[in-house]
């Protein structure tokens, strides 16, 4: 992740079209369009750009689930594509290829090994269609507008809720030392969900290294902002996306990652940020995405995707192997595999025994 600027000229709106552009220029231009907030903001300013620009119209590709209800977005992607009238839209069905054990996943697997996070697989065939051109995503929105652990306090000292008594304490955590918000966090604050099947002794280390983080939150927006996208998990989901674009011949952009995007967010947003992540996207890009997508209260789920026939073979038949005993309880983890409508924390796990099984290491 490259050091965001201090100084910011450009709106969050002509920031984005701005890093839409290198995408548009490298047609075929395709958006990874399933009908969220983020990859509807995408679509509006790389179609905004493109436009203002005389470039070629991306051209948005929608994955859908037949078989999978929880993840219908339909009514919202129509809305989307009507409202930036928009002429060319490709929509793919997908049933079984995207089990983490599918075909798709372990052809990825056997090439480069456990990626993260374990569904990345699933960008294959969008990266694939670009024909060798640019995909764009809407990577980061969810990370960086809907994430940030001071809002509660923020949204009283901007007076966007009235204040109450623990408001007091709060603050008075806010401007304590880091040694003593650790120690706080460590005490108070709940702990990070963690699953049955690590052992106990995992949990008490990573309950610390949370107490850390969580004590190390910058309290300031713009400086939270830095300090969200140079997350680990965003630079490794980033790298994962970038070996799967190489292998299609494709170049892939996540434009609200993008420095200068970022940037125009946190000199915005200043000091208490935007509120809630509809006001950040009401006050942001009302000008963009159609008003009723605003008003949305659900976001589509994905378990049902991911853990399929394949899976579910394979977790019947694991005799534990290509999983650490030390920090993993074996019988426990199975136990998950096999429930309804099992935690995608385990994904890689799963991952992780098959390539053990099937000769390629752990």
């Amino acid at each position: 992740m490259q050091q965001i600027p201090q100084k910011e000229s450009l709106t969050p709106l002509g920031a984005l079209e701005a890093a839409v552009l290198p995408a548009l220029r490298r047609p075929p231009c395709l958006v990874s369009f399933s009908g969220g907030l983020d990859s509807s903001v995408v679509l509006g300013a790389a179609v905004r750009a493109a436009r203002g620009a005389g470039l070629p119209l991306p051209v948005p590709i929608t994955l859908r689930y037949p078989d999978a209800p929880e993840t219908e977005e339909a009514a919202w992607q129509e809305l989307v594509v009507r409202h930036l009238n928009l002429g060319e839209w490709q929509v793919r069905q997908v049933t079984d290829e995207h089990d983490l054990l599918g075909p798709t996943s372990t052809g990825v697997l056997r090439r480069h090994g456990v990626l993260f996070p374990a569904n990345v697989f699933a960008n294959r065939p969008v990266l694939e269609a670009a024909d060798q051109g640019s995909v764009l995503t809407g990577f980061g929105g969810d990370e960086i507008s809907a994430t940030w652990s001071w809002r509660v306090l923020a949204d009283a000292l901007a007076r966007r809720r009235k204040p109450v008594p623990r408001d007091v304490l709060r603050l008075a955590y806010a401007a304590a030392p880091q040694a003593i918000r650790t120690s706080v966090a460590a005490r108070w604050l709940p702990p990070p969900w963690l699953p049955s099947w690590v052992h106990p002794d995992v949990r008490r280390a990573v309950a610390v290294l949370h107490s850390r983080e969580r004590a190390a939150e910058p309290v300031r927006w713009s400086r939270w902002v830095e300090w969200q996208a140079g997350r680990p998990e965003i630079a490794a989901t980033a790298w994962s996306m970038d070996v799967l674009a190489a292998d299609a011949g494709t170049k892939v952009f996540h434009p609200l990652l993008d420095p200068r995007y970022l940037a125009a967010l946190a000199c915005r947003g200043g000091r208490f940020g935007f509120g809630s992540r509809l006001s950040l996207m009401k006050t942001l890009f009302a000008d963009v995405i159609p008003a009723k997508l605003l008003t949305r209260s659900r976001k589509a789920v994905f378990g049902q995707v991911f853990w399929r026939s394949g899976s579910r073979e394979f977790a019947r038949s694991w005799d534990g192997s290509g999983v650490d005993k030390n920090l993993v309880d074996v019988e426990t983890l199975r136990e998950e595999w096999l429930k309804p409508s099992p935690h995608f924390g385990s994904a890689m796990l799963l991952q992780s025994a098959w390539l053990y099984r099937n000769g390629s290491g752990p």
